[in-house]
């Protein structure tokens, strides 16, 4: 007879605790769920559950995951957070793509801690990295994206080559495993256009040399008159790149070439680089951590 208070007051001196919390759930009365599982926290599971299908069928996923994981239950909290970056590239929005596969890889680093199988670990180490990875090359490749879309961009020129130069360095060795919706075309256009500007002939010429064997990027074939333009302004430079943009080892003092075989290493002592962009995520790492 829809007499909610009457029948709240019946479960209670029943101590029908479970009835009373699944009423409120149905009514979607939250602040009651959520003062009835302070008093009773045994029921708090289940409340987390159902807030996270209600806030999922609301479209608040983030949401929807953060309950998820309060519920214990960590494969729907993994499954949120894919289906979020899934659509996050779909739509083009890098930016966000790489958060959730942030997200993601802290979900596996914990699971890592908490389990002692050596299979199931050697799957989550796997994991971990793949979405360690793929968050550093969303978040760059937003800037990149952006570039050859925008009419204009506020990001420096040598910011966007070397975030242009790191994209490229990592898909090479992926060795033919690109992530979704990242194209290698639009990198190395980008990166030939920047380079022309900062005086990286030889890099710029290289990176049109790649793109001969690259098939055309969506929305980017209607640059095909300006990519050949390009490319034969920089046959008539020279074959050199500036010094100063060559980059240095900090272990070894060699300067590395632009276009580096060996990717993000240097290629006298196999010494990684530490870029800008992997700061910034061990950075984020530590203050969550903290």
């Amino acid at each position: 007879m829809k007499q909610y208070t009457y029948a709240a007051d019946v479960y209670e001196k029943m101590g029908d605790i479970k009835s009373l919390l699944d009423m409120r759930i149905i009514l979607s009365q939250w602040d009651e769920v959520f003062a009835l599982i302070r008093r009773y926290p045994a029921f708090a599971s289940d409340a987390y559950y159902n807030y996270g299908q209600y806030l999922a069928e609301h479209d608040r996923f983030v949401d929807a995951q953060r309950a998820f994981h309060k519920a214990g239950r960590v494969n729907e909290a993994r499954n949120v957070l894919q289906a979020l970056t899934n659509n996050a590239v779909n739509e083009t929005r890098f930016n966000d793509a790489g958060y959730y596969n942030w997200l993601l890889s802290k979900e596996y680093l914990l699971a890592l801690s908490e389990t002692l199988n050596d299979d199931l670990r050697a799957d989550l180490f796997k994991r971990y990295h793949r979405c360690s990875l793929l968050a550093e090359l969303y978040y760059a490749y937003q800037y990149i994206y952006e570039y050859t879309t925008e009419p204009f961009v506020d990001t420096p020129p040598l910011i966007l080559f070397n975030m242009a130069r790191f994209i490229y360095h990592k898909l090479v060795n992926l060795a033919g495993d690109i992530p979704a919706a990242l194209s290698k075309f639009r990198t190395c256009y980008a990166a030939c256009k920047i380079a022309k500007i900062l005086n990286a002939n030889k890099f710029s010429r290289q990176m049109i040399y790649l793109m001969r064997d690259l098939t055309f990027t969506h929305n980017l074939g209607n640059k095909r008159m300006e990519i050949e333009e390009l490319a034969l302004e920089m046959e008539a430079r020279t074959f050199s790149d500036d010094h100063d943009l060559l980059p240095l080892c900090y272990r070894c003092s060699h300067h590395n070439e632009l276009l580096n075989t060996r990717g993000n290493e240097c290629s006298s002592c196999g010494s990684p680089f530490v870029n800008f962009i992997e700061i910034c995520f061990i950075v984020c790492g530590i203050f969550l951590f903290f």
